[in-house]
């Protein structure tokens, strides 16, 4: 898309919202996997709460 010429809200306009919806719910669920990973593998969230300042 970034190759194509005109007003840029027209392309987006005609532009194919079930596999941008696709991406979206992929890209959201990448996500959470990525958070649930960094809090939960070798127990990220005690040694987390551990080094809290606010102790």
């Amino acid at each position: 898309m970034t190759a194509l010429s005109g007003n840029p809200i027209n392309i987006l306009m005609s532009a194919n919202w079930q596999m941008m919806a696709m991406l979206n719910i992929l890209i959201s669920i990448c996500g959470a996997c990525m958070m649930y990973h960094t809090e939960y593998a070798d127990n990220g969230m005690p040694n987390t709460l551990e080094c809290s300042i606010n102790r």
